[in-house]
């Protein structure tokens, strides 16, 4: 067996090609057409979530974690170096929010609620921020939708208003 990485971009511009060159001309039912063309809608899209603003967010969640747990007076360890990968600051994040989820156990368990008050405020607007990204690409999915929902009433798989 050979160990070889492809990027993540070239892996998913395959699939992508995949389903479009080999799946999508052998369906005839409009809807799994429908759901075949948003599959390879989706796999396009996928490397932006790769890209440097993923990283930059990733990056931002954990500075305003690592910023709460100094306020409160706990230990955090530094953040990853500029060049770390977007897996090794998601996976620093992730080590952040597991420390303020314990943080707020114990805080929860001892009633101090001011402390705690200040974690359900981190913890909301990181989520609000989370959350923000996915709002900006609904526009895409209501498109889609609007399509398959034109296929399954015979419409030929194409919205009014145009698709894309």
């Amino acid at each position: 067996m050979s160990v070889r990485t492809l990027a993540a971009e070239a892996l998913l511009a395959g699939m992508a090609r995949c389903v479009r060159e080999s799946i999508l001309p052998a369906l005839a039912d409009p809807h799994a057409r429908t759901q075949a063309e948003v599959l390879a809608v989706l796999l396009d899209g996928l490397p932006a979530a790769l890209d440097e603003s993923s990283r930059a967010a990733a990056r931002a969640d954990g500075d305003a974690a690592r910023a709460v747990l100094a306020e409160l007076g706990e230990p955090a360890k530094p953040p990853p170096d500029p060049s770390a990968t977007l897996a090794d600051v998601v996976a620093d994040t992730h080590a952040l929010h597991a420390a303020l989820a314990g943080l707020a156990a114990r805080t929860r368990a001892a009633g101090a609620n001011q402390t705690l008050e200040r974690l359900q405020r981190y913890f909301l607007a990181s989520a609000l921020a989370e959350q923000a990204t996915t709002a900006e690409q609904a526009g895409d999915f209501a498109k889609l939708s609007a399509k398959e929902d034109a296929a399954r009433r015979g419409g030929g798989g194409e919205a009014s208003g145009g698709g894309d």
